[in-house]
């Protein structure tokens, strides 16, 4: 069995959620089980840009995974993609929610709450146990910010990543170093769960949203990253260029699927984590406006 997930299903109201089982990623995946994800919205506090989006450009990762794919279909999305004019997909950051390994089944019937997110963000010390599902919901938020939001650094230490630049579609064999970016886990700003509404058999996701405010003194020394695994089984980190937008230049964008890469755009494209942002059923614009609310009146 491979990487699991929780398997979920919303409460009456809109802001909670029931784990209802456990499943392997890729079959919940297939079978289009609604599972629970994690989005962070950094954003810059202060400055003449406070309260610009921090996001990403993925379109290097989303590279990398398609050249190594043996689908016939992904052959074509790639040459759809490479034929892109613009080489930017933009994105926010997060990930699958992942049930603790020593005891996976063990919160199945639990229901998220809220407010116990909020007191544990407001009260916050360096770790957080398992023993509770908003415990488990924020460890795998935090897990996801190590991984992909980053400090640009010269000199290595034990939680530094090494990942491969790429450039003109293709590894450059060059590297930059990174370490996680530091949070202080009491700035986390909790929001309120939002999902993709769109028929996509691959991405039934509710998805819990936190926000982090970011110094503008910090942003110049940001990265992101990710990963991509090739054929023999071996994970690569893939560096990753950041960028911040207003909420307008944001709505603004097209989405960004894999079965349709806007061939020859020459516009930046979004996905998904920050199309549902500006998706219109109940879930999704109580947490949009909520998010709006939380940033614009950070101090």
């Amino acid at each position: 069995m491979g990487e699991l997930v929780y398997i979920v299903e919303k409460t009456m109201s809109n802001n909670s959620c029931v784990i209802v089982d456990v499943e392997d990623k890729a079959q919940a995946e297939r079978l289009n089980k609604k599972h629970l994800t994690t989005i962070i919205v950094p954003f810059l506090a202060n400055g003449e840009n406070k309260g610009k989006r921090i996001i990403h450009n993925r379109y290097h990762k989303t590279l990398a995974k398609l050249l190594l794919s043996k689908n016939t279909n992904d052959k074509v999305i790639l040459s759809k993609l490479t034929s892109r004019r613009d080489k930017t997909i933009y994105n926010l950051f997060g990930g699958h929610v992942n049930p603790p390994i020593e005891d996976p089944k063990k919160l199945i019937d639990s229901t998220i709450n809220e407010d116990i997110i909020k007191k544990l963000l407001k009260n916050a010390n360096e770790q957080f146990s398992n023993a509770t599902i908003e415990e488990v919901l924020i460890n795998s938020m935090l897990k996801e910010l190590r991984e992909e939001l980053l400090i640009q650094t010269e000199n290595a230490n034990n939680t530094t990543k090494q990942l491969q630049v790429w450039g003109k579609d293709v590894d450059t064999g060059k590297t930059v170093l990174g370490n996680p970016y530091p949070v202080i886990i009491s700035d986390i700003i909790p929001i309120g769960f939002t999902e993709y509404e769109k028929e996509d058999k691959t991405n039934n996701e509710i998805s819990y949203v936190f926000a982090l405010p970011i110094p503008s003194s910090e942003y110049n020394t940001l990265i992101a990253a990710d990963d991509y695994e090739d054929n023999a089984g071996t994970k690569h980190d893939i560096y990753l260029p950041i960028d911040y937008k207003s909420i307008d230049e944001l709505r603004a964008m097209k989405d960004y699927s894999a079965s349709n890469p806007l061939t020859n755009s020459d516009e930046p494209v979004r996905e998904d984590a920050i199309a549902r942002l500006f998706m219109t059923t109940p879930i999704n614009a109580e947490t949009s406006k909520k998010l709006r609310d939380k940033i614009s009146s950070y101090p």
